[in-house]
């Protein structure tokens, strides 16, 4: 029973996403995202997140879904800080206009720290693209994660995934 249950929860993560298609909608959080057909997709509904993945061990991409509590993205990013010890912080902006994808409030950061990665033994830099975007009681945290040696590979992709995020 054990092993049945195993195999059907990831299918049932996968059946109560609402992929239409490569596009994710759902009635609980007012966001989209697009990803390319070849990825893997599911939402963690425990830990109130959107997953996608190429299916390499690099790169990654995932929406969280916090309460708000009043604050603003900046707020909320600076708060994170703390998550990301050890890792260099690049950079920080508000995000403004079209940036802001229909958030109230939005800012974005970039992390990078420098591993060794396991297929090739290799030191490889992970680099860590956050938005964060406030909207009503919301946060909404847009993570891409990959390495140095991916990126050039899967840029294209990491950014139509990035570009196609939206609140409603």
């Amino acid at each position: 029973m054990k092993k049945l249950t195993v195999l059907i929860l990831p299918l049932l993560c996968v059946a109560m996403a609402n992929w239409n298609g490569n596009r994710w909608e759902d009635g609980r959080y007012p966001f989209s995202l697009e990803v390319p057909g070849h990825w893997q997709a599911y939402m963690d509904n425990h830990r109130h997140r959107v997953y996608a993945g190429r299916g390499d061990e690099a790169t990654e991409v995932y929406v969280d879904v916090w309460p708000a509590n009043k604050r603003t993205a900046e707020d909320m990013a600076k708060a994170q800080l703390r998550a990301y010890d050890s890792w260099q912080y690049r950079a920080g902006a508000y995000l403004d206009g079209s940036e802001r994808r229909g958030a109230d409030s939005a800012f974005n950061v970039l992390y990078e720290r420098a591993v060794l990665k396991r297929t090739t033994a290799k030191a490889v830099k992970v680099i860590v693209q956050e938005g964060y975007f406030v909207k009503g009681d919301n946060i909404y945290v847009l993570t891409v994660s990959t390495d140095s040696d991916s990126w050039p590979t899967v840029k294209k992709e990491v950014l139509q995934v990035w570009n196609s995020f939206k609140l409603r």
